[in-house]
Formats: C-alpha cells, sequence, structure tokens
C-alpha cells in the first residue's frame, strides 16, 4: 500500500481496473462504465467457472467408479449438476440484479480486514462486512475509506482513501483553482482539490443565491459572487 494518499487512491483504481470516471459515478450513487462492464463479466464468468468445475467432479466420479455405474452414483452425478447449477443461477442473478439497478452505496470510514477460513479475505466498514474482492495488502488497515458496494450483490466496485479534515470554504476561496465544464446546466463547473470533487451549481437568481458549492456531492453553502481567485472555463 502507498503511503501518499493520492499515490494510494491511483493505487486502487489500478487494482480494482476502474477510472476516475468510475469513482465519479460512485461518488454519485452510481455504477461506472467500467464497473458495469466488469460485472457483465462477472455473471458470464460465474457461470462458466461454475460449469467447469461440474465438469470435473463428475469426470472425476465416473473415472473411478466401477463400471457400471450404479443407482447410487447417478443420483450423485445429478445432485451435484443441480447443486451447481444452482449455485451459478444465484451467482449471476445476483450480478445481473446489480448492474439492472445501477447503483452503488457508500461505506465511510475505518476499516479492518480479517481472514474468514476458506471465504477468503473481508473487510470491516461502519459494521457491515463485505468479501475483500482485491489482495488484503493493498488496505491499510485501520485507516479511513470511502468504500462503494452494489448492494444487490454485496459486490465493493471500488474504493478510496477518505479525505483528511472537510475543506474549508473560506480557505478555498482564497485558493486559485481552476474548473472545467461538466456539461451539465445545474452544476456546471467542477474541480479537483485534494482528492475532493467540488461543483458549482447555479442557481434561480434572485430567488436564491447566484451559486451553491458542492463538496463530493455535499452543499458547503451558498455564494452572492463568483470568487476573484476561481477560473471558469
Amino acid at each position: 500500500m502507498n503511503a501518499d494518499p493520492q499515490a494510494h487512491r491511483q493505487e486502487l483504481l489500478g487494482v480494482f481496473k476502474i477510472t476516475a470516471a468510475d469513482i465519479e459515478a460512485n461518488r454519485q450513487g452510481q455504477l461506472g462504465p467500467g464497473q458495469k462492464r466488469r460485472l457483465r463479466q462477472r455473471a458470464a464468468n460465474a457461470v462458466l467457472i461454475m460449469l467447469g468445475m461440474i465438469a470435473v467432479f463428475v469426470a472425476i466420479i465416473v473415472a473411478v467408479a466401477a463400471k457400471p455405474l450404479r443407482p447410487v452414483q447417478w443420483v450423485l452425478i445429478v445432485a451435484v449438476i443441480a447443486a451447481g447449477l444452482a449455485a451459478a443461477f444465484y451467482q449471476g442473478r445476483r450480478l445481473r440484479e446489480a448492474l439492472r439497478a445501477g447503483t452503488v452505496e457508500r461505506y465511510a470510514g475505518p476499516v479492518r480486514t480479517s481472514m474468514r477460513g476458506r471465504t477468503g479475505w473481508w473487510l470491516t466498514v461502519s459494521d457491515e462486512s463485505f468479501h475483500l474482492p482485491v489482495r488484503f495488502w493493498h488496505v491499510g488497515t485501520s485507516l479511513r475509506y470511502r468504500v462503494y458496494v452494489a448492494p444487490a450483490a454485496q459486490l465493493i466496485v471500488a474504493m478510496e482513501p477518505e479525505p483528511g479534515p472537510r475543506l474549508s470554504l473560506s480557505a478555498l476561496l482564497a485558493t486559485p483553482i481552476t474548473f472545467t465544464h461538466t456539461g451539465d446546466e445545474l452544476r456546471p463547473f467542477r474541480a479537483q482539490v485534494d482528492g475532493v470533487t467540488l461543483d458549482v451549481q447555479v442557481n434561480d437568481f434572485p430567488a436564491h443565491p447566484p451559486y451553491s458549492v458542492l463538496a463530493d456531492g455535499s452543499r458547503m453553502d451558498d455564494l452572492d459572487d463568483w470568487p476573484p481567485a476561481w477560473t471558469r472555463p
């Protein structure tokens, strides 16, 4: 695990095989495009892997059993096939439901990792536990993270280090920040500051203040004028 927060964020993007666009979608409560592709692939792989395991198990039974096969052996083969197909169907259905919903839930705070026998490594955050889909050494124990979970599949789809102390608007107003255009009429201006997504919302003036500032989707405060230190595209 890289100790530098920005480098660690990039490390997690790499091990989860996602992009900054996926994380940005997660911050808005949605699956990103890369995550949707990976869930589709994972659903297909779950079926293929289970079919492969069934084929290997049945082949072993047939190879070692005396011929002709007895009724009890045929019952065992049918039971193995049925159980494998049921497991593949269940796993695939959960992943497809996560895809259809297209949403993520965010858990934030310090995390713990632990080994649970044959089920592998698990991560606990906000008193909830999820199977850890990446190597445990990529996660700093007791560090604070944002953990994004596809709820239908109970699957961690991304993680990022939680920013340090909340950004101060008064400090931001004096900081030179260059915004880019989002193409969104409501929140057309966006910038990244210390790992936090800063949005400027354009309000219905004069009924409301001209601008509102949001950090990672949470409203910080309203502005009556555009700050001189900030640059619009």
